[in-house]
């Protein structure tokens, strides 16, 4: 898929040269992270915290996770940013690649990390909806876990990804 095609899918490449062929090759070493607020406002097992129901489908989250799983491919929901770097340094070497979901005050400073820092590759995905828009909103968000609304993926870009994928 070219590269306009994927960013009118809210999908970044980090390096902007990545190529995804090597996805096909690698599954054990793709990490997706989600960031809890794309689970329901009113989740069965709680929005503002780490856990899925598998098979649950009850929102694209889920959905997403369920696929995931089947193709044998990690996921990480991450509560706050500081954490998902936690994360990854906690597990450095195991992950090259990283399909991070996040708002677009977020996903930049996330892709530079997990690029520059600890130099994974991969895909930033922008989400759509009720998203962080200003300081207040993202600390509201990772310390109280209070959102505004919904926040959602673009299934259309997960799919586009796991294209390269599978």
């Amino acid at each position: 898929m070219p590269l306009e095609s994927l960013k009118r899918l809210g999908i970044t490449p980090f390096p902007a040269n990545f190529d995804p062929s090597v996805l096909r090759r690698s599954r054990e070493k793709i990490l997706f992270v989600f960031p809890y607020c794309v689970k329901l406002v009113d989740c069965p097992v709680g929005r503002f915290n780490d856990r899925c129901l598998k098979d649950c489908s009850e929102c694209a989250a889920s959905k997403i996770i369920n696929k995931l799983e089947d193709l044998g491919i990690d996921h990480h929901i991450s509560l706050k940013l500081e954490d998902t770097f936690g994360f990854l340094q906690k597990n450095r070497g195991k992950y090259r690649y990283v399909i991070g979901f996040g708002c677009n005050r977020i996903i930049e400073k996330y892709a530079k990390y997990a690029h520059h820092v600890l130099g994974l590759s991969g895909y930033s995905v922008e989400l759509s909806g009720e998203t962080c828009k200003t300081d207040e909103d993202t600390e509201r968000a990772e310390t109280m876990g209070k959102k505004r609304g919904q926040t959602f993926i673009n299934e259309q870009a997960v799919d586009a990804i796991l294209d390269f994928i599978k």
